[in-house]
């Protein structure tokens, strides 16, 4: 059989699946809750078939059959598909397994998962598609799927008020998305990706109104920023502390990546616009400067992930505005995996702050004879991580041969790690065990040839099909580049050395502001309000 063939069926048996009507779901809850993990295993090795099928063959562009508008309905395989084919069918199954005793004796069980498996379902027709129709059908779908998911305790008033702020948001972003894909119908004459990215990779292949490409490519943007959750769209996002935790990390590691997909898949088309890219880069850096100080400040363990996630975000799309559309993929992936074991283990949190509760007593104990040289003691040990971790980042890319000025916005991904790895090294060296020190060492040299193995593979995937279109740096771009690792090494210094930002004074008044996040909920509240005939401007 054609891997374009069993995808197709996989597929639709999982889209006929999700179309049930709820009440057959809810007259047989324990039944479900074995099929649909089952489901999306097989979706899963389908999509394992359909990477090594891609990689070793070529991209599949199939057409299943034609509606009598002349809309040709199918199926694109290539490097970027599959790629999101395997995260997200491998996220879905594992929040499927996990749901399966989150949710055991709850009344609504079967129709959690009606919309779970509707809601997986519309997004993998979204990273399949093969024009942006398609793409435009799934992408909408997907927000009410997951609206319904939001709202699954109907009777908890805040579950109620995200979902609703969600609404108005998603219906924006559907709006701009529609915009920008007319714009592209009437300059092109077609939606299908194939074609169009044919006639942006020819010179001179298509002529007409270049504002109306600049135009279809900010309102794409404008698209993805309401997905993935940037600044001023981000409001919704963590509130959104009432809906079941599968739900959390299926929305935090598989939908709010869509706006990150859009932008890599469009990327030929967003080379033509510098104005579209800017203004990607510009709201990524200033939205993740934003989340990141906010998230320092929660004390709410979801919240807090709520915000990280809102951050990491505005770094994918700093990176797609720099045009780094591998690391940008990368930073999709790793974040994906990542967030989705975070909520899906944040409930042990508190288990393991009690069982190390002793420990710390003990050793804050120990510390209270030597307070005076403290500071002085961690800002040596962070120094020699810091020595550290960027000796082996150097090391580790001579060895691989790896030619840094030829990866777009890969230095400032790599910043970005080796700050988190002089954090895990200072850990280990701070603790005065040489074997301890030692196995840091190691850790971090393991994560760094990771990292640059996953970049490259990446990056190949990425020229399976239609290879992003490159973006030269400007000299704006490189002061940009050098202002956003200066702000992120001041955060890191703040949050990784509690003295030194306890002393800093405008921390104080900075904190009251970053824990209210700014504000900025502020204006997005009063709209919802105004739109559902509501006093108050929060439930």
């Amino acid at each position: 059989m054609e891997i374009e063939l069993l995808v197709g069926l996989a597929l639709t048996g999982l889209t006929g699946v999700a179309c049930l009507p709820s009440s057959i779901y809810q007259a047989a809850p324990e039944r479900w809750r074995e099929r649909i993990p089952l489901l999306l295993g097989i979706l899963f090795l389908t999509s394992v078939l359909a990477a090594g099928s891609v990689f070793r063959y070529g991209p599949v562009d199939a057409l299943f059959w034609r509606l009598p508008n002349g809309w040709r309905w199918g199926i694109y395989l290539d490097g970027l598909s599959v790629v999101m084919l395997l995260l997200i069918s491998f996220i879905a199954w594992v929040n499927a397994m996990y749901a399966r005793r989150y949710l055991d004796g709850d009344p609504g069980q079967g129709r959690f998962y009606k919309w779970f498996t509707l809601t997986v379902a519309a997004v993998v027709w979204m990273v399949v598609a093969r024009d942006l129709l398609t793409l435009w059908l799934a992408w909408i779908t997907t927000s009410l799927g997951l609206h319904q998911l939001l709202v699954f305790y109907p009777d908890r008033p805040w579950a109620v008020w995200t979902a609703r702020k969600k609404f108005l948001i998603s219906r924006l972003g559907d709006g701009f998305l529609a915009v920008g894909i007319g714009c592209i119908g009437f300059q092109f004459g077609t939606l299908e990706f194939t074609t169009l990215f044919a006639a942006l990779a020819t010179p001179n292949a298509w002529s007409g109104d270049t504002n109306l490409v600049s135009i279809a490519a900010g309102m794409l943007a404008l698209g993805a920023l309401t997905k993935s959750a940037q600044f001023p769209f981000h409001s919704w996002l963590p509130d959104t502390l009432e809906t079941p935790t599968p739900v959390s990390a299926l929305m935090h590691a598989g939908i709010i990546n869509a706006g990150g997909f859009l932008m890599i898949r469009m990327s030929p088309l967003m080379a033509e616009s510098s104005l579209a890219m800017n203004g990607l880069w510009l709201t990524g850096a200033c939205t993740a400067a934003m989340a990141v100080m906010v998230m320092l400040t929660q004390t709410s363990i979801k919240r807090a992930l709520a915000w990280s996630t809102i951050a990491q975000m505005g770094f994918m799309m700093l990176q797609c505005g720099l045009g780094a559309w591998s690391a940008a993929l990368l930073h999709l992936v790793a974040h994906s995996l990542y967030k989705s074991h975070a909520f899906l283990s944040s409930g042990s949190a508190v288990d393991g702050l009690r069982t190390s509760a002793t420990s710390r007593v003990m050793t804050l104990n120990r510390a209270s004879n030597a307070r005076s040289n403290q500071g002085w003691a961690a800002l040596g040990t962070l120094a020699l991580s810091l020595m550290l971790s960027f000796s082996l980042a150097w090391l580790i890319t001579s060895l691989m041969g790896f030619d840094l000025s030829t990866k777009q916005g890969f230095v400032l991904l790599g910043l970005i790690q080796l700050l988190g790895l002089s954090h895990l090294l200072q850990q280990t060296l701070s603790s005065g065990q040489t074997r301890v020190g030692l196995r840091g060492i190691v850790a971090t040299a393991f994560v760094l040839t990771s990292y640059w193995f996953g970049y490259l593979v990446i990056d190949q995937a990425l020229q399976v099909g239609i290879s992003p279109a490159l973006r030269p740096w400007t000299l704006a771009d490189q002061i940009l580049l050098g202002a956003a690792a200066s702000f992120l090494t001041l955060i890191y210094l703040l949050a990784t050395l509690p003295t030194v930002r306890r002393r800093w004074l405008a921390w104080p008044s900075l904190y009251v502001h970053a824990t209210n996040g700014f504000y900025l909920d502020v204006p997005v509240r009063r709209l919802t309000a105004w739109c559902w005939g509501l006093n108050s401007p929060a439930p």
